[in-house]
This record gives structure tokens, sequence and C-alpha cells, in this order.
């Protein structure tokens, strides 16, 4: 589920009443996405198969590892991408 600028918001009655109408457009949504071990391996794939690096990647296998991901740990799984 994408959550919505106001999920987490405590919002007044107030504040219910005067928007109202916009409210119903901040309801969370179902969203088809790659997890983020399946985004790390994408990322490594493509670093390794580019002709031309792109700095994105980089940054982006940066960020997962930063949040506790280590691309060793799914080194299976970035050589089946790379076989594809």
């Amino acid at each position: 589920m994408a959550r919505t600028l106001i999920d987490n918001a405590e919002i007044t009655d107030e504040e219910i009443a005067y928007f109202k109408d916009f409210l119903k457009f901040y309801t969370p949504v179902k969203v088809l996405a790659y997890s983020k071990e399946e985004i790390l391996c994408e990322k490594v794939r493509a670093i390794l198969t580019r002709h031309t690096q792109k700095l994105r990647d980089f940054y982006d296998v940066f960020m997962l590892e930063k949040e506790g991901l280590r691309a060793e740990a799914f080194k299976d799984g970035i050589i089946k991408k790379q076989k594809k």
C-alpha cells in the first residue's frame, strides 16, 4: 500500500469539515512494486552489464546498503539476472 501525505497526521474535526472535498483524494492505494531486495539485484546487474555506467545505480545501491541490505547476500539472484 502506498502511503499518503496525511497517513499519520492527526486531523481535527474543523480541518475535516473544511477540507472534506479534498480528503477523498488521500486514500491509500495499492501499488505493484519490486521489493528492496529485487531492486538491489537489478541495480547491481545494471552496473555490471551496461556499456556506460549510471551514477544513479551506484547511489541506489549505496542507499539500499545503508538500510542494511548487502549485495553479497544476493549474489545468486544477481548472477541469475545476468544470465537472462
